[in-house]
Parts: structure tokens; C-alpha cells; sequence
């Protein structure tokens, strides 16, 4: 079922971001026109779309994609409906971990500011792959190396501690969704190998499907938020921590930070940085990549900032639903620099891992503590 019976046209004359518009069906045929616009816009803004309607003949992977999207945003309105004293259970501060549900109202930390922490109107659930996929045991993905035992309840059993039963319920969905987006991360990854001229195993080892804390996220901001806080601010400004990011959504509100020099939709620049718009494109979904590929090469590639305010215009009206897969590398990765970008003395043996590195990125925030 479609998330939205109608949505009201996004409104012309804002200022907009001109994400390039790039088709799965390429990708899949590993078209290196296509691959080459994708490695521009990631040395760029980080962002773009991508068109899902656009398999190539024998794919069904970008229908399933979109089908799987609207099917998740059902069960996160139904999760996000259950009584507050349920979903509190599972607060990730509770949980201490990356997994299980946050209410509107957190104060995390600008990860380009740490002095500016704007409550957010979000709240939202995260669902680890490693729960849905059985890759790990879930004490070796919680913030502090150790499983909190039980919950209110004094259950002991890792996902009643982290998720409601109705989100447990869909874990066969949740599944088939994380599949997909891993499958189109590792197109995107595979494009930026080609296109950077670089030994294309090393971002597939990193991203092997071992444990991680690759998640899904399902957002609710109810259109009530926008009426309040800083600047109908609804996420403050932030960027990904992780490699590749898919995002879903469906109204208004996304805005990236255009950097200098860089075209807007009018076509004008400015010698400072700019937010602007992202318009919600039928059919696609919007990607982006995170810090881990700015740290793999040297800052090559971006992770651009971006944040989410008030929809515009009519959207506004509309409570804001998002579905988020967030693809982070192994655990075990090594957060060192590229065989072709690495400097003298820079090695694996000398470098934290992705987990390490990935909670830390966390507590600079303020998410999760020491």
C-alpha cells in the first residue's frame, strides 16, 4: 500500500538541490557513462538519486525495492502507534545500544558544531541487520561489548530486549528490504572502484555482509512537530556515519548544505555554503554516501551535510515518514586509508576498527555514552 493517498505538489521557486538522476538499470548493466556521472556527484555533494523503475530486463530489484518501501512505512505507522509506555521500554538509552527506539525531543549534539544541540521532533526505530540476517550474536553489537540483560519485563531474550513484538513481526520484510539496498550499495560501491581507479575488492571485503551495525530506520515526525522548535528543525545537521546510505521518503523537508562554488537549481553559486532543497522524486530513492568513504580516500569522495526542517507548502500538512537503510562496514574492518591514498606509516595493523571507530562517531554526538 502506497504510504500517501495523494500528495500535494512539492512547491516551485524554492531553492533546490540539482541531484544528478541515475538509472539502476546502468548500474546493473555496469554502464561506464553511468558509473562515471555517479563518481561526480559523489566527489561533489555526496547525493544522488537514483531511478528504480529502470531495471534492466531481467531485474526486478528495483520494483521489489519500491514495493518493500511503501510495505515498511505500514508497519512503522502501526510500531509508532503503540502507547508510549510500550515503546519507552525500549529506548535506546535503556538498551545501550545503536538498536531499538528513540522519541522526539533528543538533544544530539551538531556533528559541525558540538556547542549546538537542537531537540530534534523525530522519533524513530532502529532495527539491526545483524538481528533480522542472525549474523552475530547481539551482544557483540551493543555500545559497551556486553548484552544489558532483560528488560522491564526481566526477559532475557536479546529481541524482546531491543524491539516490540509487533516490529519483530516483520522482520521477514525488514529482511527482504535490507537485502535489496545492500545489493544496490554494492552497485554504488563497485562504480566508485571503477570510477576512483582503485583495487575494486577492497570496498566488497570491508562490506562481506559479516556482522556490522548496518540498520534499517523508520522515522515518524507528526506535521504537528513543525508548528514548534528552532527553525521547524526536525533533524539537525548531520552527516552519515557509515558507507553507503538508501533513503526513502516521500514529502518535502530533506535539505543539503550545497558547498561552496557548487551550482544550486537556478544555477547561480555563492562563495558559502547554502542549504537547499531535495525534491521527492516518484520512483526513486536518493542515495548518499557516508564519513567511512571520506576517510577511505582521503576525502575524494563527500559526505555531504545535510539536516530535515519543516516540509514546504502544502507538505507541511502531512506527518513526514522516512525508511533508511544505513550500510557501515564489518566490525572487523580496518578504518585505514585505501592501498592507493595511504600514507607513509598508515597501515591495518595500526588502525581502529569500523566498530571502534562507527561508537565513536556516536558519542561525539552525545547518542550513546561512554
Amino acid at each position: 500500500m502506497a504510504p500517501y493517498t495523494t500528495i500535494p505538489p512539492f512547491p516551485d521557486g524554492l531553492l533546490e538541490v540539482p541531484l544528478r538522476q541515475l538509472s539502476l538499470g546502468k548500474l546493473e548493466r555496469k554502464d561506464e557513462a553511468e558509473a562515471a556521472r555517479l563518481v561526480d556527484a559523489c566527489r561533489t555533494t555526496g547525493f544522488f538519486y537514483l531511478d528504480l523503475s529502470d531495471d534492466k530486463e531481467d531485474s526486478t530489484l528495483g520494483k521489489q525495492l519500491l514495493q518493500d518501501a511503501d510495505d515498511l512505512v505500514d508497519t512503522a505507522k502501526q510500531g509508532f502507534r503503540l502507547p508510549t509506555e510500550e515503546k519507552q521500554r525500549y529506548e535506546l538509552s535503556k538498551t545501550q545500544s545503536l538498536f531499538g527506539y528513540k522519541a522526539k525531543g533528543a538533544k544530539p549534539k551538531n556533528n559541525f558544531d558540538s556547542s549546538k544541540a537542537v531537540p530534534d521532533t523525530v522519533e524513530f526505530f532502529n532495527v539491526a541487520r545483524d538481528h533480522v540476517l542472525n549474523a552475530t550474536p547481539p551482544e557483540d553489537i551493543s555500545t559497551n561489548g556486553n548484552m544489558v540483560n532483560g528488560n522491564a519485563n526481566g526477559d532475557s531474550s536479546p529481541l524482546t530486549q531491543y524491539y516490540p513484538s509487533l516490529i519483530k513481526s516483520h522482520f521477514p520484510l525488514y529482511k527482504s528490504f535490507m537485502l535489496s539496498c545492500e545489493t544496490i550499495s554494492k552497485l554504488v560501491l563497485d562504480a566508485l572502484s571503477k570510477g576512483l581507479d582503485v583495487e575494486s575488492s577492497q570496498f566488497r571485503t570491508m562490506h562481506r555482509g559479516h556482522s556490522s551495525t548496518s540498520m534499517l530506520r523508520l522515522t515518524q515526525t507528526l506535521s504537528s512537530a513543525f508548528l514548534d522548535g528552532e527553525d521547524g528543525v526536525s533533524t539537525p545537521p548531520h552527516s552519515d556515519f557509515g558507507s553507503v546510505t538508501v533513503l526513502f521518503n516521500w514529502i518535502g523537508g530533506l535539505q543539503i548544505q550545497l558547498p561552496p562554488g557548487v551550482p544550486d537549481s537556478t544555477g547561480g553559486t555563492s562563495a558559502e555554503p547554502r542549504w537547499a532543497y531535495v525534491r521527492p522524486l516518484k520512483n526513486h530513492v536518493i542515495i548518499n554516501l557516508g564519513d567511512v568513504m571520506v576517510e577511505l580516500t582521503k576525502g575524494k569522495l563527500k559526505s555531504g551535510p545535510h539536516r530535515v526542517i519543516a516540509p514546504p507548502g502544502e507538505h507541511r500538512n502531512l506527518d513526514r515518514y522516512s525508511v533508511v537503510y544505513f550500510l557501515r562496514p564489518e566490525n572487523d574492518a580496518k578504518m585505514v586509508a585505501l592501498k592507493e591514498y595511504r600514507g607513509e606509516g598508515e597501515t591495518e595493523e595500526t588502525a581502529i576498527t569500523a566498530h571502534e571507530w562507527v561508537l565513536q562517531k556516536f558519542k561525539n554526538i552525545g547518542a550513546i555514552r561512554d
